[in-house]
């Protein structure tokens, strides 16, 4: 075998500092604490947040996809094919691959990445007791239903469930752990050892939190040390405070409240680490693990009392950061590293690990140089120097970016920025003074949100929605730090070409249809401008600017009507320079802009034509 076997397991809830050796002195975890010894932690593991209130499920798509927060499909309900997965790509280079546990990404998407599995569980959560789990389908349908009576005291209705099997009373943790255990065993087909690749996806530390009662007993709530961040309410509206998480304690936080959900959720990840440490074993009493590189992430923090909150709808370090640890072979022991990291970056440290090219889909960069002290950084779409911030985003009302000292996070309530916070995380830790309100500060401010909007760039993130929403409320409230009406758009474009004026007298633009399509078309900016047409315009060619309505006329004619007598109907043909004809242009639109242009001229549209410097 020439290739290592891999073992990636996910946990559902972790939040970074709940491993006893990596400083938590309170929790009980033995074997996470091996696991910690005998490889390398990024003690900077994040998510970027999320485009749901379920942040597990665009967590775990970055993770198979290696893609940023903005250029999954939609919150990450589904993953499409040419999105190739990290099990596909492993596949392909001779990998078994077993999927095990929480599948949160459709059952379409499952068998994309996965050639066998078992005790698959399709869903955000459920009870611990009692999972609803499917056996592998070969076809990838996964079609079974079980039957049960929904209120057997008062009818006998029969209704179906969508599962195949259950096996009632098994807490999930141990159903997972004994499903992985079975699958190492045997692993080896008995003619040809093919390296394998488990994904094992707990759902715990995920509530509802419960686990057997002699891991309660291991703890005293009482004795807990609290965070000191524990407020017993958020003091403004962060724009998620009735989410399903934030419900799960009442009103406000008392200081038993959080003492009780914190020793339910150590005890919770103390059975959880036995359960890992039974898959170890078993690899270890194969023979092989100096030859499996194993894989511990969390797909997301929880808040659980810090700052008030207890779910993970939000940007502070609580709920972004997670355990990252890498161990195997080749790879350092002892070792703990502050560079900054995303999880979807696993995908392509692990084909790095294991000399896999990493598919042209995949975003993120290798974390090997990191792991191996080496100073050639690997390209990535993020560039090939060392990561000096990091972005995160939280549907479409909140943003921050941080560096190795300062966090700023950026608030929009209802289409209006409310609130900005920055803290110096270097000094301040736990988040509790802002100081977003010192003139000192101004400086700092400033860069991180120009950082801001340059991952808002790379990230595509005004393909979104969410960040349509987000944007338009941040640039009414810094109009002039952030001068650019097409954030404001309900709809938008931005598309390059070659302009030119057919015999007819009509403006087109010579342009690929995709960046997939090497041919060029001459299209009629008509069709690229149908989103602002029988609409007030501002609109701007070169240095020429006219406000007006947006009509077609004859053929593919485009003119503006002032419709106040002040001027004929312009063609905008007429109006382009001549020497911008035969030029690579840019031309951007959109719709639906409220307010004020150009000085005092109401419009509801932009249409820009400008030169491509």
């Amino acid at each position: 075998m020439d290739k290592p076997n891999i073992v990636l397991i996910f946990t559902d809830d972790q939040r970074f500092d709940t491993i006893h050796a990596l400083g938590n002195r309170e929790i009980i975890t033995p074997h996470l604490d091996k696991l910690v010894q005998q490889g390398t932690t990024f003690t900077q593991g994040h998510i970027p947040s999320g485009t749901s209130g379920a942040v597990c499920m665009p967590s775990r798509a970055m993770l198979h996809t290696g893609r940023f927060l903005f250029r999954l499909v939609g919150a990450g309900q589904i993953i499409p094919r040419e999105h190739v997965m990290l099990g596909k790509v492993l596949e392909d280079h001779g990998y078994n691959t077993y999927g095990i546990g929480k599948w949160h990404n459709g059952k379409e998407s499952f068998n994309q990445g996965f050639s066998d599995g078992g005790e698959i569980f399709f869903g955000g959560m459920a009870d611990h007791w009692n999972v609803p789990a499917h056996d592998y389908d070969p076809a990838g349908k996964y079609e079974g239903k079980c039957r049960y009576i929904d209120d057997p005291f008062h009818g006998n209705k029969v209704e179906t469930r969508d599962y195949d099997h259950m096996q009632a009373g098994k807490h999930s943790s141990e159903l997972l752990s004994e499903a992985a255990v079975k699958f190492i065993e045997r692993h080896d087909d008995g003619v040809e050892k093919h390296p394998f690749f488990l994904y094992l996806s707990f759902l715990a530390p995920h509530d509802p939190r419960t686990m057997p009662d002699r891991f309660l007993d291991m703890y005293d709530e009482n004795a807990l040390t609290l965070p000191p961040n524990i407020i017993d309410r958020h003091p403004f509206d962060n724009g998620h405070l009735n989410t399903r998480d934030e419900k799960l304690a009442p009103w406000p936080r008392t200081e038993s409240i959080v003492r009780r959900h914190l020793k339910e959720y150590y005890a919770m990840i103390t059975h959880l680490d036995e359960q890992i440490g039974r898959v170890i074993d078993a690899i270890e009493r194969e023979g092989i693990l100096d030859d499996t590189i194993i894989v511990l992430a969390g797909d997301n923090g929880l808040a659980i009392g810090q700052h008030g909150l207890f779910g993970k709808q939000n940007c502070y370090e609580h709920s972004n950061r997670v355990p990252l640890v890498f161990s195997g072979p080749g790879i350092p022991k002892g070792k703990q590293t502050t560079e900054f990291a995303y999880l979807l970056e696993i995908y392509p440290t692990l084909c790095d690990l294991v000399g896999i090219q990493v598919p042209r889909t995949v975003d993120g960069r290798s974390l090997v140089p990191f792991i191996k002290d080496d100073t050639k950084i690997g390209n990535s779409r993020e560039g090939n120097s060392r990561r000096e911030f990091m972005y995160y985003a939280h549907c479409g009302q909140q943003r921050a970016i941080k560096n190795h000292e300062y966090k700023l996070i950026e608030y929009v309530v209802d289409g209006k920025h409310v609130k900005t916070q920055l803290f110096n995380i270097k000094k301040d830790p736990w988040e509790m003074h802002d100081l977003s309100n010192k003139t000192a500060m101004k400086a700092n401010i400033d860069v991180l949100r120009k950082q801001m909007v340059g991952y808002r760039e790379r990230w595509d993130e005004l393909n979104t929605s969410w960040g349509l929403e987000f944007w338009k409320g941040f640039a009414r409230a810094f109009p002039t730090e952030f001068p650019e009406p097409f954030l404001l758009a309900k709809e938008s474009l931005a598309v390059d070409g070659k302009l030119g004026k057919d015999d007819e007298g009509i403006l087109f633009l010579e342009t690929k249809l995709s960046p997939m399509n090497p041919a060029l078309y001459k299209v009629p900016l008509v069709e690229f401008l149908e989103m602002v047409l029988e609409q007030i315009a501002f609109v701007a060619i070169g240095e020429k600017e006219i406000v007006g309505m947006v009509r077609s006329g004859e053929g593919n004619e485009l003119l503006v009507s002032t419709g106040d007598g002040s001027q004929d109907d312009a063609l905008l043909a007429d109006i382009v320079p001549r020497e911008m004809l035969g030029k690579q242009v840019r031309l951007r639109a959109c719709s639906g802009v409220p307010g004020t242009l150009n000085g005092g001229s109401s419009a509801t549209s932009n249409v820009e034509i400008m030169v491509k410097e």
